[in-house]
């Protein structure tokens, strides 16, 4: 299972979740980054969608309000609770506080909350899943299976239109033709690859 979990818009899924596919994980995710990518490849039934799209956050933003989303879910509330009560760190008074007036604060640039239900549906679908091994293995094969898109044989010609750095990039890397994309992104952005 990869979780990936960045509020739509902020754009934090990266490659790494195309490697777990890959590798046959399912995702859990939120409709931002390369998590579109692999919810087109995959397909509906075989990832775990929750949360907010990118539209719903910017319309949200300004009129964040999470106090309410606790006060309309008795789960969140109680999860909100058992953390201002300090019942996970009883040897550590207050080490939580900050965690906890982030989430509660309007301002929160993650809105937090305003995913927190949609998440808990979705790790339940993702429960229900699970104890149905046959279809969690064609899953798995089919994430596996849809993942050759991202594959260099079609990310490199366009990674190597934007950097410009073909040439260059094949001679520092030895001439090897499956180069990483983060190799041509740092090329783009100055860097130097390891």
């Amino acid at each position: 299972m990869s979780e990936q979990i960045s509020t739509a818009g902020k754009e934090a899924s990266g490659t790494g979740n195309m490697k777990f596919m890959m590798n046959g994980a399912l995702t859990i995710g939120t409709y931002d980054g390369a998590n579109i990518e692999i919810l087109d490849a995959v397909g509906e039934d075989n990832f775990f969608l929750f949360g907010l799209r990118a539209d719903e956050v910017d319309a949200l933003r300004g009129h964040y309000q999470p106090h309410t989303y606790v006060e309309q879910d008795h789960e969140l509330a109680d999860v909100i609770e058992l953390i201002a009560l300090g019942h996970f760190n009883p040897c550590e008074p207050g080490i939580f506080d900050m965690i906890l007036s982030a989430l509660l604060s309007q301002h929160d640039p993650w809105m937090t909350l305003a995913d927190f239900r949609s998440y808990v549906d979705a790790q339940n679908q993702v429960s229900l899943a699970w104890h149905d091994a046959a279809n969690w293995t064609r899953m798995s094969i089919l994430n596996t299976a849809s993942s050759g898109f991202f594959s260099t044989d079609r990310t490199w010609p366009n990674t190597t239109a934007i950097s410009g750095n073909s040439g260059s990039l094949a001679t520092r890397c030895g001439g090897c033709p499956s180069l990483s994309l983060v190799a041509a992104r740092m090329l783009k952005w100055g860097g130097r690859p390891v």
